[in-house]
């Protein structure tokens, strides 16, 4: 009779704390790939905007600096009115998927650090009437310091 082979691959299994590790490296600026659908609640539009003046946004020019995949920076425009939004992220891979979810939308989105002044290039020259940086700062700060959020 064969013996069932139920033996452990510790080459092919991350143990939990090295999934932990994994996991938070590469989201350590914020970054976090499923935000929307496991860190806040999907609400249409995102709960956040509602605690902004009801006017601010509407027919503005506004930054969303940590845009993640891009929600809040369509619904500044969807639901609020804004007259044209650029969404910023640290992370390439979140940065093509807002460009893949709203591909023909009235947003634009860009890759680079906006902490690294050096990076500005392309849309998110010139002005804006509205900077959103939300959920964000804390994670300026442990990567980059006072210096950072300066």
């Amino acid at each position: 009779m064969a013996e069932a082979c139920h033996h452990h691959h510790p080459t092919t299994e991350l143990s939990k704390a090295e999934r932990f590790k994994a996991t938070h490296l590469a989201a350590r600026h914020g970054n976090y790939h499923q935000y929307y659908s496991k860190f806040r609640a999907p609400t249409v539009p995102d709960e956040r905007l509602s605690i902004l003046p009801s006017d601010i946004l509407r027919n503005a020019r506004v930054i969303d600096l940590g845009c993640n995949a891009g929600k809040l920076t369509y619904e500044a425009i969807a639901h609020c009115g804004a007259a044209a939004s650029v969404g910023v992220d640290i992370d390439p891979w979140l940065v093509e998927q807002a460009k893949a979810t709203y591909p023909d939308g009235p947003c634009t989105f860009e890759h680079f650090d906006f902490v690294d002044a050096s990076a500005y290039t392309g849309t998110a020259l010139g002005k804006f009437d509205v900077v959103l940086l939300l959920s964000v700062t804390k994670w300026i700060h442990l990567n980059n310091g006072d210096s950072g959020i300066l």
